[in-house]
């Protein structure tokens, strides 16, 4: 009888010790998904964010008429700049699509953020929740997006406010892994 016992005792030992790692590999499995999907989402704003830099330093680099930035509104820019310094002034334009045309991801509030390089066809800098921009005139001075549909006004911008916000593609736990940065950028081309 005493026997017996011990090897229910071990059974019982046993298969809590088999719970334990079951529930455990369970968690490190959860975990390192949560890891994987935050690391790409810094890896695209680390991305993303770069290329936004490289060229928004630039506006208005060789560019020696009055129209360097030819709009400005709150989720698109186009500017002249000689942005790969070739001697031609190149038209750079950034916008942002809606969310009905990104189709790869479950995430219902990804968008396109596009970069349209002359009269080429637009290419997809990122997937992203949000791009905005604020402008700023040299006093810093926030300049409303009414007053930047006129031209002059336009020639009053001295630096720009840029927003990115990045979310996972998938859901992980009934949520999505996020990211934002933003950036004030004072462009030396437009003094």
């Amino acid at each position: 009888m005493g026997t017996l016992l011990d090897i229910l005792q071990s059974v019982i030992i046993g298969g809590m010790i088999f719970l334990m790692l079951l529930f455990f590999n369970f968690n490190m499995h959860s975990v390192s998904e949560d890891v994987i999907s935050n690391t790409q989402v810094q890896s695209d704003i680390v991305a993303i964010s770069s290329i936004l830099e490289n060229d928004f330093i630039k506006i208005g680099y060789h560019e020696t008429g009055d129209e360097k930035i030819q709009v400005a509104k709150l989720n698109e820019i186009k500017f002249l700049s000689d942005i790969d310094n070739n001697g031609t002034v190149d038209s750079i334009k950034y916008y942002l699509s809606d969310t009905l045309e990104v189709k790869e991801t479950t995430n219902p509030s990804d968008k396109n953020l596009y970069r349209k390089l002359n009269n080429s066809h637009h290419q997809v800098v990122g997937r992203v929740i949000d791009f905005s921009l604020t402008y700023y005139d040299s006093t810093g001075n926030l300049l409303s997006y009414s007053q930047l549909l006129n031209s002059s006004a336009r020639k009053k911008i001295s630096e720009i406010g840029m927003n990115l916000n990045i979310e996972s593609a998938i859901m992980l736990e009934e949520k999505y892994s996020a990211s934002k940065w933003n950036k004030k950028i004072r462009i030396k081309n437009l003094n």
